[in-house]
């Protein structure tokens, strides 16, 4: 079975797992205000995708660059904050930016490959990109 495969059906157990206990009042975190609810199911990005991509951010080179906080280093910008230097912020431009990476940054000498140099399937994707949109509209 190849790995991405492998790591598809991992993250779909994890994120049932995570919602199982969140629905069961069992999670740590606090649960997010009405508002921040709406805007989120309305941008595609439900708690399941947004852990399936916190995770995936996590496990691949993105904190090389962004940093393990994703508030950017040397390398690459805050992710986690309302500025963005190229796109306007949205699920949408998240996506491109991710799916075909920065060859010129505006203000850091390392470009950003597609994918962020990872092997993301278009689930991955879709998950990074959430996980980005969340932290960066809190």
């Amino acid at each position: 079975m190849p790995n991405h495969a492998r790591r598809n059906r991992r993250i779909a157990g994890s994120a049932w797992i995570g919602l199982v206990l969140a629905i069961a009042g069992c999670a740590t975190t606090e649960a997010p205000a009405a508002s921040t609810a709406i805007v989120a199911s309305s941008s595609g990005a439900t708690a399941v995708l947004v852990a399936a991509g916190d995770r995936l951010f996590h496990e691949n080179s993105c904190i090389a660059c962004h940093g393990e906080d994703a508030k950017g280093t040397s390398l690459a910008p805050n992710l986690a904050d309302a500025t963005w230097l190229t796109g306007d912020g949205s699920i949408g431009a998240i996506t491109k930016i991710i799916r075909e990476g920065i060859d010129e940054p505006k203000q850091f000498a390392s470009p950003m490959p597609a994918m962020g140099g990872a092997d993301l399937s278009p689930d991955d994707l879709r998950a990074v990109a959430a996980y980005v949109w969340s932290i960066s509209h809190k």
